[in-house]
């Protein structure tokens, strides 16, 4: 998420993007996994497309 906002800091919206992935993914065209880190209680967020839902 901060890799995004920082190459869209001249996005006028930018500070809304939080929203917009949130809603991307309660409508489930964004898939969220997890992945451990090295400190067990923190977890690595990817954000990907899920191509279930991608239109062709």
């Amino acid at each position: 998420m901060d890799e995004l906002k920082d190459r869209i800091t001249t996005f006028d919206y930018h500070l809304d993007l939080a929203i917009l992935i949130g809603y991307l993914i309660e409508k489930k065209m964004i898939v969220v996994e997890e992945v451990p880190s090295k400190n067990p209680h923190v977890k690595h967020c990817y954000y990907r497309v899920n191509e279930q839902t991608r239109k062709k």
